[in-house]
């Protein structure tokens, strides 16, 4: 049995049969249908046993090891060349957060929920975020005659950025986690949307024009998500 791995079960009313995942900063996610006993997990789990350690153990692997720990210690933000270091307040039962400018985060709580701490972390990135990715976006607009209406800054689970044609261009908090170049990268392809929304050959054109690696960073964009801690997926 599994008695040594926890796991986090969501009851989804659609679901005809259990399925397991394994959610990066959450772990084995079990989802069952709705009438589903869940006395009848743990015999699922042993049949899958060899899979849940193997797909745990990958994650592990490809997980850097200073986001392994918890609570975090440090914060690398590529993009903007910051290193952050968090403090944790044990002595606290309320969740508080303050920066100082030497890139300390203050956390004024046990680190015990997690959810609450990723939450926290978010906010504070977002708003570092806000101060720091719309003028990316000009910086990179203004010289091919490229404009938005509006730049949005906010925390997708599987995208980097999007483009509307209500003229808002929207950009994932996360992408500070990421080498400048990748940021670039990511701003240039959405920037290429306000000309073209599809991803028709005119866009891919247009793209590789404003960013001739363009090709090479779409190709090796998912090995940065490393980068990115998971835990701030329980935000």
């Amino acid at each position: 049995m599994l008695n040594d791995i926890p796991y986090t079960v969501k009851v989804s009313p659609r679901a005809r049969r259990v399925t397991l995942r394994i959610q990066p900063g959450v772990g084995l996610v079990v989802s069952i249908p709705k009438r589903f006993a869940k006395r009848d997990i743990p015999e699922v789990l042993a049949e899958h046993e060899t899979w849940i350690r193997k797909s745990l153990q990958d994650q592990e692997a490809s997980t850097p090891e200073a986001y392994r720990q918890w609570p975090p210690q440090t914060l690398s933000l590529q993009a903007i060349a910051e290193q952050w270091h968090c403090h944790f307040d044990a002595q606290s039962s309320r969740l508080d957060v303050s920066t100082s400018p030497e890139c300390h985060l203050h956390l004024s709580t046990t680190a015990d929920d997690r959810p609450a701490v990723a939450h926290a972390v978010a906010t504070v990135l977002k708003r570092r975020a806000r101060a720091v990715l719309p003028d990316w976006v000009q910086r990179l607009a203004a010289p091919h005659g490229l404009s938005v209406k509006r730049v949005s800054v906010r925390g997708q689970r599987t995208l980097w950025g999007s483009y509307s044609s209500s003229g808002t261009l929207s950009l994932n908090y996360k992408l500070l986690f990421l080498p400048p170049r990748y940021v670039d990268y990511v701003v240039l392809h959405e920037l290429a949307h306000t000309r073209f929304l599809d991803h028709s050959p005119q866009f891919w054109d247009l793209l590789f024009s404003l960013d001739p690696d363009a090709e090479h960073l779409h190709h090796t964009m998912q090995d940065e998500t490393h980068a990115v801690p998971p835990w701030l997926d329980l935000a």
